[in-house]
């Protein structure tokens, strides 16, 4: 799978929802990336990290 994002890319969900930003592109000891990024952002001012899959994600410019 190609990638569309890099780290420090700021992305949102296409959902919707809240700012994030792109952390990490690659599961730790992978080569290769497998759709998923891992994503942190702030709630309700609380730091959160998840993971998302490419698909569910839009770039912010």
């Amino acid at each position: 799978m190609e990638q569309k994002f890099k780290k420090g890319d700021f992305v949102v969900l296409k959902s919707g929802g809240e700012l994030m930003a792109i952390v990490n592109d690659k599961e730790e000891g992978m080569d290769s990336f497998n759709g998923i990024y891992m994503c942190s952002g702030y709630e309700k001012k609380k730091e959160y990290s998840k993971e998302f899959p490419q698909e569910a994600l839009k770039l912010i410019s």
